[in-house]
């Protein structure tokens, strides 16, 4: 006798599982995305940011990309033809560095000897600050100084932005 067995599979796969990609905020202009699917035999689509989907395998990896932000989709087909879901993830490309502004000083010739300073970055950061040339250390807006004696000062403030760029001070 002949036998002849098959299976009859209608059911989608799930949608693909990402073990690793890149953080939320990068000054990385590459990436590598590792993913895997819940069944045997899968075939692979990958598509990065408005490109279309294309085959491909774990791990995906681009290069050069620009700052922005960035969408990866992979989605998966199985031997049946049944396709399935597609798992996304987004992260930043920030390679550029926060810039910081004083929007509150002293005037220029006072007589008090103590200053305040106000500054804000054009982008979420945290600061340094540094008076007289003096270490750097953490500060926010607004930052103070007391017992300040006769003659010139000098205030400088440095951000570092989500993505670890660093501003000159």
């Amino acid at each position: 006798a002949t036998i002849w067995s098959w299976t009859v599979d209608t059911a989608a796969p799930a949608a693909p599982i990402v073990t690793s990609a890149p953080v939320s905020r990068t000054k990385s202009r590459s990436a590598t995305i590792a993913f895997h699917g819940a069944e045997l035999g899968l075939q692979y689509s990958c598509r990065l940011d408005v490109a279309g989907f294309v085959p491909c395998s774990s791990p995906a990896a681009y290069g050069n990309l620009p700052d922005g932000t960035h969408t990866f989709a992979v989605g998966s087909t199985d031997a049946a033809g049944n396709s399935g879901p597609t798992a996304q993830r987004q992260w930043i490309v920030d390679t550029g560095p926060p810039h910081t502004r004083i929007t509150g000083a002293p005037s220029a010739v006072s007589s008090g000897q103590s200053a305040s300073f106000a500054f804000a970055a054009n982008e979420t950061a945290s600061f340094v600050c540094s008076l007289d040339g003096g270490t750097f250390s953490p500060c926010s807006s607004p930052k103070a100084y007391g017992g300040l004696h006769n003659g010139c000062h000098t205030f400088r403030v440095r951000a570092t932005d989500l993505a670890g760029n660093v501003e000159q001070a």
